[in-house]
């Protein structure tokens, strides 16, 4: 055959079309396209979150090390082919050889033609062995984006076998254990391996996963084991940026960690930043911290939202806000205090990670939580039982039963509001007692919030945490059937 030809498909019948070779492929050895959005029907992805994808051209890995093989060359693209199903140790597309600059797009590798699947692949969905390199898996608009799901022991891994290098490979906009819904999970689950999202191993260096422009992230989540795991001395400078990087099983970055002098290992074990305080609202969110690394040096943080934070306590990173540079002082230190246009849920976790001016890219920080923020309102009452019958007004408390008021929604009080700052009044109560405010949905507490003598008017100042009804309990202490009146004002909320 020729160079650069392109196999285009146009096989009779509707539905996928499945080709078993029997054997391993012989590999691409010239630049060659093999473009299976050429079967009518077939059409690439369009949506910005998901991946509505029509493949009909699968390639059945069973009999085979590698399904589809390509080597000794520059150049080939690989376009709309489901890959699935190769056994024991294969691979589903496996690039090595010679030469490199090959372009992986627009496929499902380990999943059914829907995506949503697993069918994975033994060892990895995508393999680049040394030396090729200037690969590229993805790319940063919808039409080439990969669905990398269900495999055995890896999405992709991009590893050397020897003591050669490859370098230049770029693994952008793919879902790496996430269905092709974009939400789902459909992890590259362990079996007897490890699971891991993306493997960078041995010698391999000056790679990138994710970036900085538009697109060009990467989900990678619900991965039995790490979500990027680099791996080995030799392996540095490799640039993980801007991914949403969340739900695995091990570290969402998985290196070493050091303090100041330069290192030797993955990445040169670059440290990762502590955060140190976060506030947020108003449309914006102000995180503060320090990094402990190479003296005199230039870093980007990059700055990732969590709805959880990771059980291992270092968090993985699943919302991209935004980053900052920071430099070391001659003693190692930096500290930044950033504010990014962006604002978060108040549940929300945050975590950090510190890529050096050669691309060596950290670990995710520990997260921490958002520090509440005090907002005054206007002097507001909610509650007095003395009015109208009503859920803020009368009957006056009993003994009998604690009282429910919910406060979100009142008076200003946003839904998102932690605490409420109150002042509490009693009103000639019938009898000596006390009065215990608490959150709703939680059990009674030991102490009281004021004490009281009877016929007293007695008020108190108290912060009191809200339920997840956005509302507080009043228990009534007092002799047996007796009733107080009771006022709640309000000065401002926490968030």
């Amino acid at each position: 055959y020729g160079t650069n030809d392109t196999i285009n498909f146009n096989i009779p019948g509707a539905g996928v079309h499945t080709i078993t070779p029997n054997g391993t492929l012989p590999s691409l050895g010239v630049p060659m396209t093999i473009n299976g959005l050429s079967q009518p029907g077939a059409s690439a992805n369009t949506l910005a979150v998901g991946d509505n994808a029509v493949l009909l051209i699968r390639i059945d890995g069973t009999n085979t090390g590698a399904a589809l093989p390509i080597a000794d060359h520059t150049g080939s693209v690989v376009r709309g082919l489901i890959v699935s199903r190769t056994p024991s140790v294969g691979t589903g597309i496996l690039i090595f050889g010679t030469g490199g600059g090959h372009r992986i797009v627009s496929c499902f590798v380990g999943t059914d033609a829907t995506g949503m699947v697993a069918e994975g692949n033994h060892f990895a969905g995508i393999t680049i062995n040394d030396p090729s390199s200037n690969n590229t898996i993805g790319g940063t608009t919808p039409d080439a984006r990969n669905v990398i799901s269900g495999n055995i022991t890896a999405g992709v891994a991009i590893q050397s076998l020897d003591s050669g290098s490859t370098s230049g490979n770029v693994i952008q906009g793919n879902y790496i254990g996430v269905a092709a819904d974009g939400v789902s999970p459909l992890g590259n689950t362990a079996g007897s391996q490890r699971g891991w999202g993306v493997l960078l191993t041995r010698n391999i260096s000056n790679n990138t996963v994710g970036g900085t422009t538009a697109g060009s992230a990467n989900v990678i989540a619900f991965n039995a084991g790490p979500g990027v795991t680099v791996f080995g001395p030799s392996a540095t400078s490799n640039a993980i940026l801007g991914n949403s990087v969340y739900s695995n099983g091990g570290l969402g970055i998985d290196l070493a960690d050091d303090t100041c002098d330069a290192d030797t290992g993955p990445n040169n074990l670059q440290n990762f930043p502590i955060l140190t305080t976060a506030f947020s609202g108003g449309g914006s969110t102000t995180i503060q911290g320090t990094l402990n690394s190479v003296s005199n040096t230039t870093y980007r943080i990059e700055f990732f939202s969590n709805a959880v934070c990771d059980p291992l306590g270092f968090g993985e990173g699943q919302t991209f806000l935004g980053f900052t540079n920071t430099t070391t002082n001659s003693s190692c230190n930096a500290s930044f205090n950033v504010t990014l246009p962006v604002s978060i849920a108040s549940t929300a976790r945050l975590t950090a990670t510190a890529t050096d001016p050669s691309n060596n890219t950290s670990e995710f920080s520990s997260c921490i939580s958002l520090s509440a923020q005090f907002h005054t309102v206007p002097p507001c009452r909610v509650a007095d039982t003395r009015g109208a019958p009503g859920p803020y007004g009368a009957p006056a408390l009993n003994t009998t039963a604690d009282r429910n008021f919910v406060v979100t929604g009142q008076c200003g009080i946003p839904v998102t509001a932690q605490a409420v700052a109150f002042n509490f009044t009693i009103v000639q109560p019938t009898a000596g007692g006390h009065v215990t405010v608490y959150p709703s949905g939680v059990a009674l507490p030991a102490s009281s919030t004021m004490n009281y003598s009877a016929s007293q008017i007695r008020a108190n100042n108290a912060i009191v945490p809200l339920g997840p009804s956005g509302g507080v309990l009043v228990h009534l202490g007092q002799g047996a059937g007796t009733t107080s009146n009771f006022i709640i004002d309000i000065n401002g909320y926490f968030q």
